[in-house]
């Protein structure tokens, strides 16, 4: 318990994954895979009182690491990926998850630490921000006649999810940081897509080659919001729940490449 560190347990991952493939036809491939994936004895910092069981009004003149209880991340995911070079020109990968993504120590977002119990632990746990139940990926390419390519990659995301988040101005008795006012990713916002096409133009001189590439992202200009305001108080000039990030809207790149 030296220098701020509680006795700490290396975390863990408990993961089963089942995959079976198949040759649907020539050069034509399914696999089906099921994954189940859960992270236990997460490390996290926290007031000293609260180690090794958080209490409310516990000590907090300085801060411990440890593996705090309940700090979990579970992952189960269904995936089918269709896989094909049934044409010599032309190869096609797809894939479609359904997945559930939840637990209380997310890679990234905007949260309340796990410091002042009971406040910065209650609804912790819930949909995490990668979560999107359904998604679908497609990308490809072909070669055309006289040397030209068209190459595309187009995906979905069903959802993404959120929580409105209240400080002190919300909640009066927690003295600092935020905490989550709904169980974590209780609200969602609707699915984004994309659909991004390049066309190549190749010509050759002797032993040089020359390749013209023009590429176009976002072909139809969506802008769906990425991101919204949690904090009950508002963000500045946003309210609850208004969008504060989009997609990038359509543009364009042109690009070449020499082979010598």
């Amino acid at each position: 318990d030296q220098l701020g560190f509680g006795r700490l347990k290396a975390p863990y991952v408990d993961e089963l994954i089942l995959a079976y493939e198949a040759q649907l036809a020539r050069e034509v491939s399914l696999e089906v895979s099921y994954v189940n994936k859960t992270t236990y004895q997460v490390i996290e910092d926290t007031c000293n009182g609260n180690l090794p069981t958080p209490t409310e009004g516990a000590d907090c003149s300085f801060f411990k690491v440890g593996n705090i209880p309940g700090l979990t991340k579970d992952y189960e995911a269904l995936i089918l990926k269709l896989e094909s070079r049934a044409w010599d020109r032309m190869h096609l990968i797809g894939s479609y998850v359904l997945s559930d993504s939840k637990g209380a120590v997310p890679l990234w977002e905007t949260r309340g630490d796990f410091d002042l119990y009971p406040w910065h632990f209650v609804n912790q746990y819930g949909y995490l921000p990668d979560h999107s139940r359904h998604r679908v990926k497609l990308n490809g390419y072909v070669f055309l006649p006289l040397d030209v390519s068209l190459a595309f990659n187009g995906w979905w995301d069903s959802e993404f999810r959120w929580a409105p988040m209240g400080n002190r101005a919300v909640v009066p008795e927690m003295l600092y940081g935020q905490m989550f006012l709904e169980p974590r990713g209780s609200r969602s916002e609707p699915g984004v897509y994309q659909l991004d096409l390049q066309v190549g133009k190749g010509f050759t001189w002797s032993r040089t080659r020359l390749r013209l590439f023009g590429t176009v992202y976002n072909l139809f200009d969506s802008e769906t919001a990425t991101s919204v305001c949690v904090n009950a108080t508002g963000c500045g000039d946003f309210e609850l729940g208004d969008a504060t990030a989009w997609q990038l809207p359509r543009r364009y790149e042109l690009g070449v490449r020499v082979e010598f």
